[in-house]
């Protein structure tokens, strides 16, 4: 007789089990907070005098009021929201105004004049006016943080010369840029600002500035010439 077949060797174990790990939830951007789908918005009245201006990848909206008057153009999608459309948005201004102006515990106060200096992540107050002096450069360093956010606080106005500009570098970006202020934004001609404003009266861009941002304003918002707003995607 043959002997009986040697036993099966055991199956091999099981692979062990990896776990993967999901990625970071997607951190939402303080502009996308902010603006939702507006890069322009008044409470009373926008105005475009002069060569047409363009609005950027979002929409534009009065709200109580009705006036849009002048020559302007959208680019990269966007278009006029009726009053009746957008006056919820013009509600949730007021209340994100009041809030970006409450002063912060590690807010670090500011010089009025801003020109000339380098500013890392974190909430600046000034008790007046925030200015920036032709000829000179504002840098914003993120400091290769993952999400770096700068809030600018200003009691009163915040007012660009001509010609003016920021570097961002070490990951700064545009869409984590918030600028409060107490009443008015004035952007000099051909200058462009960083970050988008919350104005607790008006708005008004020189020939040819250009706001990275969004625009909102608790009464007016006017384009002098050929002025432009991108709302960050």
């Amino acid at each position: 007789p043959h002997p009986p077949p040697p036993p099966s060797p055991p199956p091999p174990p099981p692979p062990p089990t990896v776990e993967s790990t999901p990625p970071p939830p997607a951190v939402e951007s303080l502009a996308h907070s902010v603006c939702g789908p507006y890069a322009v918005h008044a409470r009373a009245a926008i105005t475009f005098a002069g060569p047409q201006s363009t609005i950027h990848g979002g929409d534009m909206g009065v709200s109580p009021g009705t006036a849009i008057t002048g020559n302007f153009a959208f680019a990269g999608g966007g278009h006029v929201v009726s009053t009746p459309d957008s006056a919820a948005f013009a509600a949730s201004v007021l209340v994100a105004h009041t809030a970006a102006m409450v002063p912060r515990a590690d807010g670090q106060a500011m010089a009025i004049e801003m020109g000339g200096v380098t500013f890392t992540p974190g909430t600046y107050r000034s008790g007046s006016a925030i200015n920036f002096a032709f000829g000179t450069v504002v840098t914003l360093d993120g400091l290769n943080e993952p999400n770096p956010v700068f809030l600018f606080q200003a009691l009163s106005t915040l007012v660009t010369a001509a010609s003016t500009s920021f570097v961002l570098k070490n990951g700064a970006r545009a869409d984590n840029v918030l600028w409060a202020l107490g009443t008015a934004a004035t952007l000099g001609a051909n200058s462009v600002l960083p970050g988008s404003i919350l104005a607790g009266s008006a708005i008004t861009f020189g020939t040819k500035a250009e706001l990275l941002g969004c625009a909102l304003a608790k009464t007016a918002i006017t384009f002098e010439s050929a002025g432009s707003v991108s709302l960050p995607q």
